[in-house]
């Protein structure tokens, strides 16, 4: 098996837009064995030279590339409308559904008012998933681009050698790309429901025959956060672009995801602490309808369930950090 070959393959594949990817390899690799074949068939040095004189791989797959000036080069853009179209998909969804919760919960007193209230919804929804998606993708591209330009560069003074080429990543390296699929979405999820209906989550509950209606959290206090939770989903879907771009774990993916990590846990606690952001009229008014004994059972359980995600929420970041970083130095990568 000619090793050096297919991790020179990888290499040049790598920089390539998918859809053109197998072509371009199978292209590349035919050229590669003719080559050898013409310097008298395989042997490990004959591989090296023919591989040396194809040049860095880098520069091979720039050959492939139109290099006209775009937004988003063609080595991304199907990855940048994959994740666009989910993004308006699940923003689209998430605006209508909260919308249509709403309006049965707390009913439609003006059709006018509501469907306006709910196409702008929409509208907006749509131009922030563009904006933001189109704004990750082109500060994302253009960091790995100077970090592939950089290491160019650094190659370039002296004579490049096969001998230079990473290993392939191994499987249990790469994402999931079904997980990153999931872990998007849960996160427009939240963008939506959190800035759009942070209202929402209203308990009604009916206790000897009392209804009680509230809000769950205290929307003003709920708000004074918002700016720490959009930071933090906003960086979790930096990473999970990331993710999707490179496609394997690296040095830097894990040090993105630690930090992300970091970020969500410090504002899941800042939550925690905050004594105003439940609700207490709600709380009140369901413990006054109920009797004494489960009144007081039902004020504990506040207490001991933030107790439990204080110890929870932690090991969950650091299981996820540390397994980022076992794969990270599984793959040897650093970018």
């Amino acid at each position: 098996m000619m090793k050096l070959t297919e991790k020179y393959l990888y290499a040049v594949k790598n920089r390539l837009p998918e859809n053109q990817r197998a072509d371009i390899e199978r292209e590349i690799r035919s050229l590669i064995e003719d080559m050898i074949e013409e310097k008298g068939g395989y042997s490990p040095e004959t591989e090296r030279a023919v591989l040396k004189e194809l040049g860095n791989p880098r520069a091979l797959a720039n050959k492939y590339l139109d290099r006209e000036d775009y937004l988003i080069s063609p080595r991304y853009y199907d990855k940048f409308i994959f994740v666009l179209k989910l993004a308006i998909s699940v923003s689209l969804f998430g605006v209508l559904v909260a919308g249509i919760v709403e309006a049965a919960t707390n009913g439609v007193p003006n059709p006018y008012a509501f469907a306006g209230t709910l196409l702008g919804n929409l509208l907006s929804a749509v131009i922030g998933a563009l904006g933001s998606v189109t704004l990750f993708f082109v500060a994302l591209e253009r960091q790995l681009e100077r970090q592939d330009k950089k290491d160019l560069l650094n190659k370039m003074s002296r004579e490049w050698d096969p001998e230079d080429l990473p290993e392939i990543p191994q499987n249990q390296a790469e994402f999931s790309k079904a997980g990153i699929v999931v872990g998007l979405v849960f996160s427009f999820i939240l963008v939506i429901l959190v800035n759009y209906f942070p209202h929402l989550p209203d308990i009604t509950i009916n206790i000897n025959d009392v209804t009680v209606s509230a809000p769950l959290f205290n929307v003003d206090v709920f708000k004074t956060y918002l700016p720490y939770i959009n930071l933090a989903l906003a960086v979790q879907i930096i990473v999970q672009i990331y993710k999707l771009v490179y496609g394997c774990w690296s040095w830097a993916a894990a040090l993105f995801n630690l930090a992300a990590n970091v970020i969500a846990v410090v504002v899941i606690f800042m939550l925690l602490s905050s004594t105003r952001l439940i609700n207490a009229d709600f709380i009140a008014l369901a413990l006054e309808n109920m009797p004494a004994g489960d009144a007081r059972i039902v004020s504990q359980i506040p207490g001991g369930v933030k107790t439990a995600m204080w110890v929870i929420i932690p090991l969950i970041a650091i299981f996820d950090s540390a397994k980022a970083f076992y794969y990270a130095n599984k793959s040897r990568k650093v970018f």
